[in-house]
């Protein structure tokens, strides 16, 4: 047979100490919860304070230019290779790319087209 608990009532609190909820912490209020709940909708959205809204999908690189490489692809396509990667060598690789993007919507401009095609790599 099981036995049974007795009532013991809990001690009470006074109204200047906020009500515990769960592990300790304090209840918030109808206010509280509202504002918590809209910071927590921006950061989703990515629209958290003090972020600007960037334009396109292109990130920024440390330097100031447009990060066009994806780090981690490199990394693990140079692990699987047998090498290591080292500081330098991706914004290196980044800058190379800028570079022979920017020639070849040159050379697809000066042939009068507006799409870029294998043959102006």
């Amino acid at each position: 047979m099981r036995k049974k608990k007795k009532n013991v009532e809990a001690p009470e609190t006074s109204e200047e100490q906020p009500k515990k909820r769960g592990r300790g912490r304090p209840r918030k209020d109808d206010s509280q919860k509202a504002k918590a709940k809209t910071e927590k909708k921006a950061e989703k959205k990515g629209k958290g304070k003090g972020k600007k809204a960037s334009n396109g999908d292109s990130t920024k690189s440390p330097d100031g230019g447009v990060q066009l490489v994806v780090v981690s692809k490199m990394k693990a396509f140079a692990t699987d290779q047998g090498v290591r990667v080292g500081g330098d060598f991706i914004p290196a690789v980044n800058k190379a790319l800028v570079k022979m993007i920017k020639s070849s919507v040159k050379r697809c401009q000066a042939n009068g087209r507006a799409t870029l095609q294998d043959i102006d790599v």
